[in-house]
């Protein structure tokens, strides 16, 4: 463990940066030339002088990162190590504590995958970094802050590559969208489906990071939908590019209203009939959206080239990080509140996370709030974009939504949405399980005693909702959530 400052611009610092990723996938960027590279899909590799470029890690295994530090000759024993996480744990860097250089612990990736947040949750506790920052889920650092490792700051674009393309005047006339289409993405195929469907003249790429810079800033429009309610690397990537973005509306939590002005440096759609009303407005008025991609580019290049951001990380380790940086200046629930045990917040947790893979297989989900439930969980849930928060009758929860700066909604049932009822145990009773609830959270469950839970068990499976897994206290019916989670019938 190391603190103190360290200088970074104009000195050519020696980085050491452990990552999970590829050379064409999201690689680190170019921070200074004497960085060393650590990866499992990196090779070993020395340049024409012997100093060694990158080290291939071991896959999903844990490895001593400390001893191989100081297996590194003297003049390649690194400033600062910047170590880039995710829930996919691709690499998994041990001995942190032992390592006598500033640690940044780069949180990303825990908006997908099975209990992404309870793993790196656990990771972290048992691996202590100097620092933490979060990249693409700011919303998330909320629980990290409650089981006691803040501060954590957020920096979005710690990943964005040093290529910037200025604005074209000429660009040809059509949509594109460059990433990933696999299964994990359905709302995301949904919106790319209905773009054809609406004979918008869309272009869809898989390519790497330079070559799809390179074609958003050819392109009229680049529309972007994350993977699930974040910040992703495409909203930096197209504006530093020159592209104008259409990108999907996020909640305030995920930090994009903080960092860019909708209609001023990018345009934001809400569902699928405005992405296409939106596609035909923009190309049709080149001027207006000329200039809104010249003020993107210029408002990215501002904050994040690599100069300011090595200055972001002098400011970091010198224990001076800028107020912007604090999720908490866009994501006021850690200050409203907190978790009673570790029991109790990876109960929450656990809720979340559930809730959290539903969301990113379906168009609406709306969680319909009964009079005595945790106003805690209603507030975990509120940064899920594609979920309406529908308070009936609880003034707990409305007043905690409130001093957390969050929307909720009176109840009014959406017939579009996949419906999920968050019920204390007391008002089971009076309320019984609604009808049409594909999903049922008894928020005191940890409160309750066997005979207790007993009863609510029996109650739900009369209901046909079943336990979930690992998520204890919620019920879920199995036709509304399938194995594959088939994204509803187009309309």
């Amino acid at each position: 463990m190391s603190t103190g400052s360290v200088k970074l611009v104009n000195s050519k610092p020696r980085i050491l940066f452990a990552t999970h990723t590829r050379p064409d996938y999201m690689p680190p960027p170019a921070y200074s030339d004497n960085m060393l590279i650590c990866s499992p899909f990196y090779p070993n590799k020395q340049d024409k002088n012997g100093e060694i470029r990158s080290i291939r890690l071991p896959e999903k295994q844990h490895y001593d990162l400390a001893t191989l530090i100081n297996s590194l000759p003297p003049a390649q024993q690194p400033d600062l190590v910047i170590i880039r996480l995710d829930s996919t744990f691709r690499h998994i860097p041990g001995n942190i504590r032992a390592i006598t250089q500033p640690t940044i612990g780069l949180i990303g990736d825990t908006h997908h995958m099975h209990r992404p947040l309870q793993s790196m949750l656990s990771y972290l506790l048992h691996e202590r970094f100097d620092h933490l920052l979060i990249d693409h889920t700011p919303q998330h650092a909320h629980w990290f802050a409650e089981a006691g490792l803040g501060p954590i700051f957020w920096l979005p674009a710690t990943l964005l590559a040093d290529l910037w393309i200025a604005p074209c005047e000429t660009p040809a006339e059509q949509v594109i969208f460059i990433g990933q289409t696999g299964q994990a993405h359905s709302v995301r195929n949904y919106m790319l489906e209905n773009l054809q469907r609406a004979k918008i003249p869309l272009q869809v790429h898989a390519v790497p990071q330079d070559v799809g810079c390179r074609l958003s800033n050819q392109a009229a429009i680049t529309f972007n939908h994350s993977l699930n309610g974040d910040f992703n690397l495409r909203v930096l990537e197209t504006l530093a590019s020159g592209g104008f973005l259409l990108t999907e509306q996020l909640k305030p939590q995920a930090g994009l209203d903080a960092m860019f002005k909708d209609g001023e440096h990018l345009v934001c759609y809400s569902d699928k009939d405005d992405l296409i009303a939106k596609c035909h407005y923009y190309l049709e008025h080149t001027e207006e959206r000329n200039r809104i991609a010249q003020a993107g580019h210029t408002k990215v290049k501002e904050l994040f080239s690599i100069k300011q951001r090595l200055l972001n990380f002098e400011a970091l380790l010198a224990g001076r990080p800028q107020q912007s940086w604090y999720p908490e200046v866009i994501d006021m629930r850690a200050r409203a509140y907190g978790c009673h045990s570790r029991a109790d917040l990876l109960q929450r947790m656990a809720v979340y996370e559930w809730v959290q893979e539903q969301h990113r297989t379906l168009n609406l989900l709306e969680c319909r709030v009964s009079a005595h439930a945790d106003p805690r969980i209603t507030c975990d849930l509120a940064d899920l974009p594609r979920l309406i928060l529908s308070i009936e009758n609880n003034p707990d929860a409305l007043k905690l939504a409130e001093q957390a700066s969050i929307r909720a909604d009176r109840f009014e049932k959406n017939a579009d949405a996949v419906m999920i009822q968050l019920l204390a145990s007391e008002d089971v009773d009076t309320t019984g399980i609604y009808p049409d609830s594909a999903a049922v959270i008894i928020s005191d469950w940890l409160d309750l005693d066997e005979d207790q839970q007993r009863t609510i068990d029996s109650l739900c499976a009369r209901e046909g909702l079943v336990a979930t897994d690992h998520t204890r206290g919620l019920f879920h019916n199995d036709s509304d959530w399938s194995d594959s989670w088939n994204m509803p019938p187009h309309t």
